[in-house]
């Protein structure tokens, strides 16, 4: 057997359903009492049973059934705002004040599940608010129908809500991911200008393709700006650790005492020696002098501010310098077999050998012009 709605069954305090089975029982009894006994007093018996029944069932069902049309002809049927209107159109007597407790209750309920659902849709949309549109489409026809649907509305709004809020987190999350790519770029050219030159010859080829390429544009500015304080720091540093006239001076003398130091050890006086040769070329590939100060485009190539002042170097020979004249007379040549015999390779073409006081072989490179 067919159930009414729970909700009218619960306003009108019975199933209607039911009711009309047990009418249905009541017409049956009529019968019976027709068809036998005093069919007078039968009929009176029934017919005032039934209508007594009918009299409050009936009227109380029209009550009922007239509330629920009149709310559902302003709001949707399930909304907080429908079930509202039901209990405002009831009577307004002491018989249906259960019916319209039992609407009122329905109406809280249905308040509390939709903030639920509401904040569902909120926290998913927040989330994807790529996702909105299709959602707000549908809604939008909702209310194209019927302009006064409060619950299509309030989803509405609140979607919007959520895919603006969505958005503006991705937003800034881009914005912050873009600024912080921004300031690496920055200190990269800062650090680097030397790097700059292939970054801007790509972002020129794009604006020659398309001038308006605002993006193109800001970047290569700001690549040209960050490189250009780069060499300029560069330059300065540059400019700060360049030797001047009388700094050149004070290197010198300073390699001096340096070199005396060395005295005959032959590994820490070979790569004496080998830096000092590689400073001198350097600065000869450029056609400096290293005696001179740095100028100019000279200053921004930090290797040869560096070098200038190994390439102030006087040669090692072997002997610390202020011993040169005194240990003169104690040296004779060593020819190659004395030499070979201490350990030491033969090399000629590039050192001089001396066998010195207590047969003591020494080498010397040979003189190189700078």
């Amino acid at each position: 057997m067919a159930k009414a709605n729970l909700f009218t069954t619960e306003l009108l305090g019975y199933d209607p359903e039911e009711r009309k089975r047990r009418r249905r029982e009541q017409d049956a009894k009529l019968t019976a009492s027709l068809l036998g006994g005093d069919p007078y007093r039968s009929i009176g018996f029934s017919i005032g049973q039934l209508f007594g029944m009918e009299d409050s069932d009936v009227k109380r069902e029209s009550d009922v059934y007239g509330a629920i049309s009149t709310a559902s002809s302003r709001f949707p049927a399930g909304s907080p705002e429908y079930y509202r209107a039901v209990a405002e159109a009831l009577p307004q007597t002491p018989e249906y004040a259960s019916s319209r407790a039992t609407a009122l209750e329905a109406a809280q309920k249905a308040t509390t599940d939709e903030m639920t659902s509401l904040r569902t849709d909120a926290q998913f949309y927040e989330k994807a608010p790529e996702q909105t549109g299709a959602a707000l489409a549908d809604l939008a026809r909702q209310l194209e129908i019927n302009p006064n649907n409060p619950v299509a509305l309030r989803r509405y709004n609140a979607i919007t809500q959520a895919g603006v809020a969505g958005a503006m987190e991705q937003f800034q999350k881009q914005e912050t991911a873009a600024t912080e790519t921004y300031r690496k770029n920055i200190e990269f050219y800062k650090k680097n200008p030397e790097q700059a030159a292939t970054k801007l010859a790509e972002l020129a080829a794009r604006i020659e393709i398309n001038p308006q390429d605002a993006g193109a544009i800001s970047e290569y500015n700001t690549i040209a700006q960050a490189a250009s304080s780069g060499a300029m720091t560069a330059t300065a540093q540059a400019e700060k650790e360049a030797l001047s006239a009388e700094s050149i001076r004070t290197t010198i003398a300073k390699n001096k005492r340096e070199l005396a130091q060395l005295g005959d050890k032959f590994e820490a006086g070979d790569r004496w020696n080998a830096e000092r040769q590689a400073a001198i070329d350097l600065f000869a590939a450029n056609n400096l002098d290293p005696k001179k100060p740095l100028k100019g485009a000279a200053l921004v190539n930090t290797e040869l501010v560096r070098a200038q002042s190994t390439a102030l170097r006087e040669p090692w020979t072997g002997v610390p310098t202020a011993a040169k004249s005194a240990a003169a007379t104690a040296f004779k040549p060593a020819g190659k077999a004395k030499v070979e015999a201490a350990g030491i390779v033969y090399d000629p073409d590039n050192y001089e050998y001396r066998e010195g006081p207590g047969g003591v072989i020494q080498r010397k490179p040979k003189q190189r012009t700078p």
